[in-house]
């Protein structure tokens, strides 16, 4: 019998976390009906997600506010299935659901011609479908307080972009009932599983420029995001990292001391999608397109640019270091990226500053990797070498402040 995969097996034998998580790990160990989802089998694809969600306690330490383990299986006869454990704090026990049921979600009623795309437990749904017309429609179920503010945005980033050189997906109606809405299918594949070492730089210069243009649009109708978001967000990341990984705290200390010191000043808000990494890009044979805009903003577009960096050795395997038939992707890459940008926006990249975000783009993707169970060692290393390059030389020293004279 195959065994169910230990949930968040990877975290550091010192991690709270990993001894916190002791009766949910037995759970899964202990599921007949999860020994038999992750069970091989020719033509099916088994995929196993899990998450936690902690929450800073006032005196310090975190507790758990929620958490699943979620084993999803692709058959071409059988469909889409997914079996799930979640656990919220305040919940009596943990429960096992059994796909399409999901207590935040509901009992989701799909389409007859559905097939699923991507399902987060406790989050989301994506799935692809036909219209009454036979038009290709992308659908998504959100929870309730998320699915009509996800929706309205759809409809400013249609009306932002009517003349924009990449496609978005446009509104094409709502079940409020179900939490459902849907928009147009855009053709292509997403640019992460395109990027080779041969193409990384041709294909990041299109990106970048695309990038700028975005940036461009008016922000009139989206949500404002706070001028301290990439610091609150810093020195949030780097709490946890040092909880969840007790091993990690020295260097993620330090980091945030830097931070502090070198702070830049407010920014000029741009439009931001809020969530972009080349997934979120699709590249057909003669147009690309940009997808997902739930958590669009009007932000500091440095603190995406950096995300979106930072995401390339999470989002694109052609960048990621733990893969052994890797090949190496030029540097000049992420600076074909830049340059392109800084073209295309007419104006000059700010070193400092971008240095700056990229640090706090570091510490979210080394909190998201132990939130989201993909923390192996490896994995964790090559995050901090990243932080410790930057503290050696890729972030601003603190600045000099002149003493007043008396």
């Amino acid at each position: 019998m195959t065994l169910p995969p230990v949930p968040f097996a990877g975290l550091p034998a010192s991690s709270r976390v990993a001894r916190a998580l002791r009766d949910l790990r037995t759970l899964v160990a202990d599921s007949e009906a999860a020994a038999r989802m992750v069970a091989p089998a020719d033509g099916v694809r088994v995929e196993v997600v899990s998450e936690v969600k902690p929450d800073p306690r006032t005196r310090g330490g975190y507790k758990l506010r929620r958490f699943y383990w979620s084993v999803q299986r692709r058959d071409a006869e059988r469909g889409f299935g997914a079996l799930t454990l979640q656990h919220y704090a305040k919940a009596p026990a943990p429960t096992w659901h059994v796909f399409p049921h999901d207590p935040d979600l509901g009992l989701v009623r799909l389409p007859d011609d559905a097939r699923v795309l991507r399902y987060v437990p406790l989050r989301r749904l994506t799935f692809r479908c036909d219209g009454p017309d036979g038009e290709p429609l992308i659908g998504k179920v959100k929870r309730p307080e998320r699915f009509a503010e996800a929706y309205a945005l759809l409809g400013t980033v249609a009306d932002a972009a009517r003349q924009a050189s990449f496609g978005v997906a446009a509104p094409r109606g709502l079940v409020p009932v179900q939490g459902m809405y849907f928009q147009t299918a855009l053709a292509g594949r997403d640019l992460a599983s395109q990027l080779e070492p041969e193409n990384a730089a041709s294909m990041l210069t299109r990106a970048g420029a695309i990038h700028a243009e975005l940036h461009a649009w008016p922000t009139a109708g989206l949500p404002l995001s706070h001028p301290d978001a990439a610091w609150q967000a810093a020195q949030s990341d780097a709490a946890w990292v040092a909880h969840a990984a007790p091993d990690l705290a020295a260097v993620t200390a330090e980091v945030v001391a830097r931070l502090e010191a070198t702070r830049p000043g407010p920014a000029a808000v741009t439009f931001c999608h809020g969530d972009l990494a080349c997934s979120q890009m699709l590249v057909d044979a003669s147009r690309w397109s940009m997808v997902d805009f739930d958590r669009c903003t009007a932000g500091d577009p440095y603190r995406e640019l950096a995300l979106f960096l930072a995401s390339l050795r999470h989002d694109a395997p052609c960048f990621d270091p733990g893969l052994t038939d890797a090949r190496p992707v030029p540097e000049s890459a992420e600076v074909s990226y830049l340059d392109a940008y800084a073209a295309a926006a007419g104006a000059t990249i700010d070193e400092p500053r971008l240095a700056w975000h990229r640090a706090c783009a570091e510490l979210h993707y080394l909190s998201l990797r132990l939130r989201k169970d993909r923390a192996p060692t490896s994995a964790l290393g090559d995050g901090v070498a990243r932080l410790e390059a930057l503290l050696a030389g890729g972030l601003p020293r603190a600045r000099r402040r002149r003493r007043r004279r008396a």
